[in-house]
């Protein structure tokens, strides 16, 4: 007989975690130990690594279509540098992310989301979920007279 395989914590959404946060009688400790699949990575370089490998992108073909420096490109894996927050959306585009992973890089650098009520972050969105390449959002932003990025 084989043992059955235990599942999978699921992950808990943004909301939930706030509304059980803000619980009266919340234990805190009782708290990160259930909702332990939900926290986001805060160590840089190995989200980038979780993102290379969830994506499965050359690094050439990356640095290539991010239209950045190579050196720069790994310090940036690496935790070295800091990337700008254009040169974040460039690198993510360029790897194909989705719009959450972008929001959640741009979370662990400090970085503001990105806002829809705002025409220039509206077309970075629009880029992230239908899988523009930088070029493509570029003459977008310049087609609505932002700059590009």
């Amino acid at each position: 007989m084989s043992a059955t395989p235990k599942k999978a914590k699921k992950e808990v959404n943004t909301g939930d975690l706030l509304k059980t946060l803000a619980k009266p009688s919340l234990k805190f400790e009782d708290y990160l130990k259930k909702n332990s699949q939900s926290f986001m990575e805060s160590d840089r370089a190995k989200a980038w690594k979780i993102l290379k490998d969830k994506y499965i992108s050359a690094n050439t073909d990356i640095i290539n279509k991010a239209d950045i420096g190579y050196t720069f490109y790994y310090d940036i894996l690496a935790d070295r540098k800091t990337p700008k927050r254009d040169k974040l959306f460039r690198i993510l585009l360029a790897m194909k992310a989705s719009l959450d992973d972008c929001q959640t890089m741009l979370r662990l650098y400090d970085y503001a989301p990105l806002y829809p009520k705002i025409k220039r972050e509206s077309a970075i969105i629009y880029a992230f979920n239908h899988s523009q390449s930088v070029y493509e959002l570029n003459v977008v932003l310049d087609g609505i007279g932002e700059e590009k990025i």
